[in-house]
């Protein structure tokens, strides 16, 4: 095994994505952890302990901050003997640091070591942080490991064994490549200054880090970042697409954009403080966070990766479906909402599959069944005539371009 951190608590942070590295690597770091990265590309792993050192580049719009990560090594997720006796060590601590749909592949990872960890020391808690971009990760996470746990192994996770769920708000993209030359593994965000943690589901020590900040309603929080900050992510990709335009910055300078992004966020916001007890001022000044993160010449991102797996972002429950139907029950037409919504049936910037779906459905089943389908919207609701007019007069604005 790798490192120099003997007499320091273990942190594997499985995942050294940008979130990875560029969020959970610091507040492990600022809280005095020798870090071990796990990830499934061998390159990655190869370079990290080749390097050994990266650089966290946050960036507003008027300057970029540098933080040094040094103290860490990595492994691939096929070394399961050096990953499973990490995960054994009294004071290992985890983090999560992957897309959603990769948590049942995290559980297989996970549960060779929690099964050793019951053998060799039962009465030792283990927190694993769900550093993950969806609501409620550690409900997913917990169903996965009791698929493939079973007797002391599967007792220990509902005894011993903390879920945590996070709120990562983050937005991180792709350094230049002229930076990659000479920092090859170096990552770039907006360096938002803190990570939001449910600190009742804790088991362990939690990390003293100035970067974790601890809630006791983890849920609220989870469904405010995803209802505000990606929805606006999502609105953007939409609506700039349809415009041409090709970085996020570019799009929410556009007036009438920036128009409907705020009225989104407007809609959002009433339908959460109503669902929630949201302060409004405490909510207002979030939003203005939000929106003003979005304005950072300093973080080119683009469109297609804000509008990629449009099927989940258009599902039920999720960014643009799940404010509109809280706006709707507090009792205001969310009318910018659905029109991100229509928007999001026309999107085609990105191959994904989630994207090919979208359109792939609309063009077999129709608009009509595809938002019934995808969004859980019946020809009846009262959403859907709305979108369907927005849908259809974005479309023949679409053509008209062409």
């Amino acid at each position: 095994m790798q490192g120099n951190g003997i007499g320091r608590r273990t942190a594997i942070i499985i995942g050294a994505g940008r979130i990875g590295r560029g969020f959970v690597a610091e507040i492990f770091n600022d809280a005095g952890y020798h870090i071990t990265f796990v990830d499934i590309d061998r390159k990655l792993v190869d370079d990290l302990n080749e390097h050994k050192k990266y650089n966290i580049i946050k960036c507003n719009r008027e300057s970029t901050h540098r933080v040094s990560i040094q103290d860490f090594d990595a492994l691939h997720t096929s070394q399961e003997g050096e990953i499973s006796e990490l995960l054994s060590r009294p004071d290992a601590i985890v983090g999560v640091a992957v897309h959603a749909h990769s948590i049942p592949e995290v559980a297989q990872t996970l549960a060779l070591g929690i099964a050793r960890r019951a053998m060799e020391f039962p009465d030792s808690p283990l927190d694993i942080i769900m550093c993950v971009n969806t609501v409620n990760p550690a409900k997913q996470m917990r169903t996965s490991l009791e698929y493939v746990l079973g007797g002391s192994a599967l007792d220990f996770l509902e005894e011993k064994v903390g879920l945590i769920d996070t709120v990562v708000p983050r937005m991180a993209t792709d350094p230049p490549q002229e930076m990659l030359k000479y920092e090859p593994l170096a990552t770039m965000n907006n360096g938002f200054p803190y990570m939001v943690a449910d600190e009742t589901a804790f088991k362990s020590v939690i990390p003293q880090s100035s970067i974790l900040q601890m809630t006791r309603q983890i849920h609220a929080v989870e469904v405010r970042k995803i209802y505000t900050a990606n929805m606006c992510h999502a609105t953007l990709a939409y609506l700039g697409a349809a415009r041409n335009y090709y970085y996020s910055v570019d799009a929410i300078r556009d007036p009438e954009i920036k128009k409907v992004i705020d009225g989104v966020i407007e809609e959002s916001s009433f339908g959460l403080c109503n669902e929630f007890g949201f302060d409004e001022k405490e909510m207002k000044e979030w939003c203005f966070s939000v929106v003003d993160m979005l304005d950072n010449p300093m973080l080119k991102d683009t469109l297609e990766r804000l509008g990629s797996d449009t099927a989940r972002k258009l599902a039920v429950g999720d960014r643009l479906v799940g404010p509109a139907m809280l706006c709707l029950k507090a009792g205001r037409y969310p009318e910018n909402l659905v029109n991100a919504i229509a928007h999001g049936y026309l999107f085609n910037l990105s191959e994904d599959p989630g994207t090919e779906k979208v359109l792939d459905t609309v063009k077999k089943r129709g608009i009509v069944s595809a938002i019934e389908i995808l969004s859980g919207i019946d020809i009846k609701h009262p959403l859907q005539s709305g979108v369907l007019e927005a849908y259809y007069t974005a479309k023949d604005k679409l053509e008209e371009i062409l």
